[in-house]
């Protein structure tokens, strides 16, 4: 993947959200739950082009809440962890040096990554890409990954965590540094956020306890012990998935595809340096994306993988998952 250029922070606003609310213990002392349906006058499509689209997804133009089911989120413990990868670790980048994070907030991290039907539900925007209502929603900025989760907590009267302007938006972060911790609503994960949830009780560079290799860093065909880890270029056929593919299984805090299908946008800036940290948020003016893609070598979906790149740029195989400060 092509670095990304110097860019200041900006981001795109949208309308409309989901809450949720706490459900059942999950795996790994993780909780999960859904949020409340949505009431038909919340989930009124307008007139139009978004109406055309609806009906290509096939939903009404006043949709029901099992045609827009709200996502579902998993509680992340707080937690101290080794983040980075050891100067060993095969496929791995110089700036991904092994240091001791401490999160000590919980937080609550979408199960899924944000499907095209969310996406259109939330801000009436048509999916970048041609319409595969349960595939994540590609070609989006960090800045309308971010206004998407800024639109989950304005439905609902929860606080935003960016501030927005204009149409198309701009927006900054609402909190700076650490501060983002405090903001009740929902946003990015950060960085040590993401890490934490992918790894899950594993401290390997993969999330099933497996070691990368050397013969992850290419495009080969699939390597046993991860053909079932993630979608990537050895077993995808070079087409995005599905969230939540049963072939997929979830890692043991329950969280669906962290590994593969489409890399994710973080909260943080990047920085290139990283050291020992209590909440630790990036401030670098590049965004950073998290996970490896379906068209990307194995290695690409270890833990301590990260990619810097402009924050106004978008790909086909870059998505998002939206998080939030545990009440």
């Amino acid at each position: 993947m092509v670095r990304g250029r110097h860019c200041g922070w900006l981001v795109a606003c949208f309308l409309s959200g989901c809450v949720f609310t706490l459900d059942r213990p999950r795996p790994g002392g993780s909780e999960r739950g859904p949020g409340p349906e949505l009431s038909h006058a919340e989930a009124r499509v307008e007139d139009g082009p978004r109406s055309e689209l609806a009906r290509e997804l096939g939903v009404r133009d006043v949709a029901s809440p099992d045609l827009f089911p709200p996502p579902d989120w998993t509680h992340v413990g707080a937690t101290a962890f080794t983040m980075g990868s050891p100067p060993n670790e095969a496929c791995r980048s110089p700036d991904e040096a092994e240091h001791k994070v401490t999160l000590t907030r919980g937080y609550r991290l979408l199960t899924t990554e944000v499907t095209q039907r969310q996406y259109l539900d939330a801000t009436g925007r048509p999916p970048p890409l041609p319409s595969q209502p349960e595939h994540p929603v590609v070609k989006v900025s960090w800045h309308d990954a971010a206004a998407y989760c800024n639109a989950l907590s304005k439905r609902h009267n929860l606080e935003l965590c960016y501030n927005c302007t204009g149409n198309p938006p701009t927006c900054g972060s609402a909190f700076s540094g650490d501060k983002i911790y405090d903001c009740n609503g929902w946003r990015l994960p950060t960085e040590a956020e993401w890490e934490r949830a992918y790894r899950g009780s594993s401290t390997k560079a993969y999330y099933n306890g497996v070691d990368a290799k050397q013969e992850h860093c290419n495009c080969d065909n699939p390597i046993p012990p991860l053909k079932s880890l993630g979608w990537y270029c050895g077993n995808s056929g070079n087409v995005l998935h599905g969230v939540a593919d049963p072939a997929i299984p979830a890692n043991d805090l329950g969280l669906r595809d962290m590994a593969g299908n489409v890399a994710e946008w973080v909260h943080d800036g990047f920085e290139a340096k990283l050291a020992d940290a209590t909440n630790p948020v990036g401030v670098g003016t590049e965004g950073i994306i998290k996970g490896g893609s379906y068209k990307e070598a194995a290695g690409r979906m270890r833990a301590a993988m990260r990619d810097n790149e402009n924050l106004v740029d978008s790909y086909p195989h870059v998505g998002f998952r939206c998080a939030r400060t545990a009440p």
